[in-house]
């Protein structure tokens, strides 16, 4: 039975009111003894995120925490930094301002160590039913690109993947800046596997969003010409139908129309 390694990469933007308690959801996990590394890349803060950082490396002895500063390049380019110095056999990303539940990777190496064919796998993070295809998931479940159009699943601090696996699917797209993560992540789904494991096992959005990250989810427009280019782009490499595009091209614009819809009562319901 094959025991990975991880590598845990947080970017990190003005992070100074969560980014110690982030660090902490990591050490405290029931597995830490399997973190090889925790890889910090401060993406251009302004704030007094570094010296926490700094403060926390010389506390904590047992795991190296590695810590790289870039100009401001947004989230994916601190991605891409952090995965191209990781040496763990498994990358885990994590966001400085979303916590790790204390089992999320204990319970997810499980599944890695005992099924060898699994090379993406995410959580989930709300505390709600998962349902596909008519029913609901209550175990490890394997999805196709069917499945995560239908609505883009998981978020990004409960996923973890083989280092290897990045010789294929390449790097985070550093021009995309809606939907980047699941840009990324469908190329597993194609070219590898895609798995869920719908406990949650994450918290998420616990301070300040990370400018050009989750805070961006607000611009509805910009979100949904994201999801776009993603279906545009599986559909120019062949890699799906006309007849799944079609389908999720009119799906994903009545999706946004509703979402348009719903937004602008929501802010007259304010006034």
């Amino acid at each position: 039975m094959m025991k990975y390694s991880v590598s845990v990469i947080i970017p990190m933007y003005n992070a100074e009111s969560t980014i110690e308690q982030v660090i902490d959801s990591v050490l405290e996990q029931t597995a830490v003894e399997r973190v090889k590394e925790i890889i910090i890349v401060n993406d251009g803060s302004r704030d007094c995120s570094e010296q926490k950082v700094l403060d926390k490396i010389k506390e904590v002895k047992n795991i190296p925490i590695i810590y790289r500063y870039q100009e401001n390049r947004g989230v994916s380019s601190a991605r891409n930094e952090g995965m191209r110095i990781a040496r763990g056999e498994l990358i885990a990303l994590l966001d400085s301002d979303d916590l790790w539940h204390a089992d999320k990777l204990e319970r997810q190496l499980e599944i890695f160590d005992h099924y060898s064919e699994v090379c993406f796998l995410g959580t989930g993070y709300m505390d709600k039913p998962f349902r596909r295809k008519g029913r609901t998931i209550t175990t490890l479940y394997k999805a196709d690109l069917w499945d995560i159009f239908w609505s883009f699943f998981p978020v990004t601090p409960s996923v973890m993947f083989k280092r290897e696996a990045i010789e294929k699917v390449g790097y985070f797209d550093e021009n995309q800046k809606y939907c980047e993560d699941i840009n990324y992540y469908i190329r597993f789904a194609v070219h590898f596997n895609y798995y869920y494991l719908p406990d949650k096992l994450v918290d998420i959005d616990i301070g300040k969003k990370y400018r050009g990250e989750k805070g961006l989810t607000s611009n509805l427009r910009g979100m949904h010409e994201g999801e776009m280019k993603n279906l545009k782009e599986l559909y120019e490499k062949r890699y799906v139908n006309v007849g799944f595009y079609l389908f999720f091209y009119i799906f994903m614009n009545m999706k946004y129309f509703r979402r348009r819809i719903k937004h602008t009562i929501t802010q007259y319901m304010k006034k």
